[in-house]
């Protein structure tokens, strides 16, 4: 229960520490350097310094796990690496 409950407040803290600006709707969990973020209408994906690395153009993403995440786009889900090209 701890655990969950430190998890819970260190997500919170990232959020806020990265959404200094308001720039975001919502942030993902930090996971491998890099968490989801919605901008008003598309996720895409930052660094913990609040740069974007992959553009946000999906329409839903989730964090990165082994170096891949799931992401859809267009309707279609698929899995993408850290340089933003579909895996198989």
């Amino acid at each position: 229960m701890n655990n969950i409950i430190t998890k819970f407040f260190a997500s919170l803290l990232a959020y806020r520490v990265a959404n200094k600006k308001k720039r975001f709707s919502a942030i993902g969990h930090f996971s491998e350097g890099l968490a989801p973020a919605r901008d008003k209408i598309q996720w895409g994906y930052i660094d913990k310094e609040n740069q974007e690395i992959l553009p946000f153009k999906y329409d839903i993403a989730e964090s990165f796990y082994n170096n891949i995440a799931r992401v859809g786009l267009y309707g279609k889900s698929m899995k993408i690496n850290k340089q933003g090209s579909e895996c198989l």
